[in-house]
């Protein structure tokens, strides 16, 4: 008797399991939306068009994200990882001349999500279409290797990894070559110490800044080759607050149409550079 109630148990875990596998995902989209809302603001920001395929093994026609259309969606689960308390996937992100790809978790304690492995590469122009107010026109492309990606409510937390512009160029309102562009992200793990300044008596006084240890990520910016150098840093603290400062020059033997398009920029320092400093929010 106890070996019938064995194979009984087995066989509706195994009839569950088969259920799950067959569950339509545009079924199951429609039923966790809310949920998926309450637990991950960001996820709010994106929909999918024309679901397909199963909830273990899905497609979408279309991901958008703000209303702008990104490109065909594909996914398959990962069941392993909910020894870990994680759901997982395997996601395909392809686009007519790019694609990126990558695993997503996202923790069942409600802890955050982790992108991890996100390759891939795609048109320059692309990025154009998230700052439709840019007059811009870009060439090359860019090629994307984060090894992690750490979300947490509706901000970014970690990041690491490299974004390169291939063959970067503006082709409007004025062309102007830049070369080869690497942006390299780096997490803080430890919070910074803060600055030490020197008093007028010569002895050091120590400057508490806050902001340095909410510092989450520090991202470097340089290019090789071009009609301009470029250098700088991008800076990510808690709760989303981004802080930039680049620089650019135009290099020896630049046109004088491109020093004068970099003169729209402001007043070029002692150094020789111009100097773009922004901050924001980034959520």
């Amino acid at each position: 008797m106890k070996a019938l109630s064995g194979w009984i148990a087995l066989f509706l875990l195994a009839f569950i399991a088969a259920l799950i596998y067959k569950l339509p995902a545009r079924w199951v989209y429609e039923q966790g939306q809310p949920l998926l809302a309450e637990r991950a603001a960001w996820s709010q920001r994106i929909a999918v068009v024309g679901l397909g395929g199963s909830l273990w093994q899905g497609h979408a026609a279309q991901l958008r994200f703000d209303e702008r259309l990104l490109g065909r969606f594909s996914w398959t689960v990962t069941p392993l990882a909910l020894l870990d308390g994680r759901v997982g996937l395997n996601w395909l992100l392809q686009q007519a001349d790019g694609h990126l790809q990558g695993s997503a978790f996202t923790a069942l304690d409600r802890s955050g999500e982790l992108l991890q492995d996100v390759q891939g590469q795609f048109a320059a122009n692309e990025v154009i279409s998230f700052f439709p107010y840019l007059p811009l026109l870009l060439e090359g492309r860019i090629v994307v290797d984060l090894p992690e990606v750490a979300i947490k409510g509706q901000y970014l937390t970690h990041v690491q990894g490299t974004i390169r512009w291939q063959q970067a160029a503006l082709t409007a309102p004025q062309a102007i070559a830049l070369g080869d562009l690497l942006f390299t992200l780096q997490p803080q793990e430890e919070p910074a110490k803060p600055p030490a300044e020197t008093s007028a008596s010569g002895g050091t006084v120590v400057v508490a800044k806050q902001k340095k240890a909410d510092l989450l990520v520090m991202g470097t910016l340089s290019n090789q080759g071009g009609e301009v150098a470029i250098e700088g840093s991008v800076q990510l603290f808690r709760r989303g607050k981004v802080e930039s400062q680049i620089a650019i020059a135009p290099r020896q033997g630049a046109s004088a149409a491109i020093q004068n398009s970099l003169a729209l920029l402001g007043r070029r320092g002692r150094d020789g550079q111009y100097h773009l400093n922004w901050s924001g929010v980034l959520q």
